[in-house]
């Protein structure tokens, strides 16, 4: 059985049904899409397919660390295990990433592998601690799970993003904690891992194309810029979609980057007041 999973909060409802929309437009293979919402009651979403479950699940959250409830991808009996972020369009079928393939695990390297923040030797010294040969620092906004590989991650995946959450074995907090538990997690339960290229998971953030990619991951805070554009390349409109194409887009473009100006705003002004604190 083949099992595409997002896990999502209620007011990312128009991400998901944009992403669900390329899903069935891709000519991806699966048997069921499951829907894994934070919420108590599962939301009131027109979603006209017996092939999409939608199932409230608990916020597993801590301290507003929304991302720790990824590990209820976990939750998941399924052969393979497509994983999904809501900020993820499908433009390919999916099944040429795995396919032929006896790894456990597919993943590409996280974005900021490839900038100037990451650093090799911190990641190193992280994975010693932890008890792990060295291996890649991977992105969990897309995967690809077989032989039970999720089954393997259900308690270590979580017990580390606490660890790492309270700044065991990392030089600073870090906001992408899930991804490094998610890395540590696999090489401490022994999964074989194949990396995917950038041709199989681009990144938007990083300036990559459409052109030629599998999973297109665009980023929340420029969800609607990007998809936006990808939408008129490709004609993105499946009518057999199991939901509708949300409406207002480009109002919602615009509320997304007026936000996103506000937040650099203040970000400037805070460093600027440090700055002069510390020149003072």
């Amino acid at each position: 059985m083949v099992e595409v999973v997002y896990v999502c909060s209620p007011e990312y409802w128009r991400h998901l049904f944009l992403s669900l929309r390329t899903l069935y437009a891709s000519g991806t293979h699966f048997d069921r899409v499951r829907v894994l919402v934070t919420a108590p009651t599962p939301p009131h979403w027109d979603i006209r397919s017996d092939k999409v479950v939608v199932e409230p699940v608990p916020d597993l959250g801590h301290h507003g660390f929304w991302m720790m409830n990824k590990a209820h991808l976990c939750r998941s009996e399924a052969d393979v295990v497509i994983f999904l972020d809501t900020d993820t369009v499908v433009l390919r079928p999916i099944d040429a990433v795995y396919a032929g393939s006896g790894a456990d695990l597919h993943a590409r390297a996280a974005p900021v592998v490839q900038t100037s923040y990451f650093r090799p030797a911190q990641w190193e010294a992280t994975l010693r601690h932890f008890g792990c040969a060295p291996g890649p620092y991977v992105s969990t906004g897309f995967l690809v799970l077989k032989n039970g590989a999720q089954k393997a991650l259900r308690a270590a995946w979580v017990d580390l993003m606490e660890r790492i959450r309270r700044g065991e074995g990392v030089e600073q907090v870090t906001r992408h904690a899930d991804q490094y538990a998610f890395s540590i997690a696999a090489y401490r339960q022994g999964l074989s891992l194949q990396l995917m290229n950038d041709a199989h998971h681009a990144y938007a953030m990083l300036g990559e194309g459409h052109e030629g990619a599998t999973v297109y991951h665009l980023g929340t805070p420029n969800f609607y810029y990007y998809y936006l554009q990808v939408e008129r390349d490709l004609d993105l409109t499946p009518d057999d979609a199991p939901v509708k194409r949300p409406s207002f887009l480009r109002l919602h473009r615009l509320k997304n980057r007026l936000a996103r100006k506000v937040r650099m705003k203040m970000g400037i002004d805070r460093k600027s007041r440090g700055l002069q604190r510390t020149t003072s």
